[in-house]
């Protein structure tokens, strides 16, 4: 991103990703999806906490057992509810349609690209499911 904005400090970088980032999960998700998402990021992290101090402190396996599955399920439904990469890509050429002087400054990838990540991350996917 230097590259493309060499007037941006990286201060500015980060600020600046962190800008779209709270764009896109103001403007694309709604109220509740983004309730569900802060309920499931706070089961996560009590997930984990819960698995280690099982573990560590009271050495009882089958409890953390139970956390670790509480933390896979939470992890599965995050991935189920965020954005596909086709409704982020036509909601960001939508912002540029609507802003054209592009205060974020977002660079989007031509669709052939995206599809191709796409392709490739179910790729993988698929390949470590039928792995395990």
């Amino acid at each position: 991103m230097s590259e493309m904005f060499p007037e941006l400090s990286k201060e500015d970088l980060k600020l600046r990703k962190t800008a779209i980032i709270n764009y896109q999960n103001m403007y694309l998700n709604t109220t509740f999806k983004r309730g569900i998402q802060m309920l499931l990021t706070v089961a996560l992290l009590a997930s984990i906490i819960g698995a280690l101090v099982t573990s560590m402190l009271y050495q009882d396996f089958s409890t953390s057992f139970l956390f670790i599955i509480a933390l896979t399920f939470c992890i599965l439904l995050l991935s189920i509810i965020a954005p596909s990469s086709q409704k982020q890509t036509q909601f960001w050429e939508n912002y540029l349609n609507q802003h054209p002087d592009n205060p974020l400054k977002i660079v989007l990838l031509d669709r052939e690209d995206v599809e191709k990540i796409t392709a490739i991350r179910k790729n993988k996917l698929l390949t470590l499911w039928s792995s395990s």
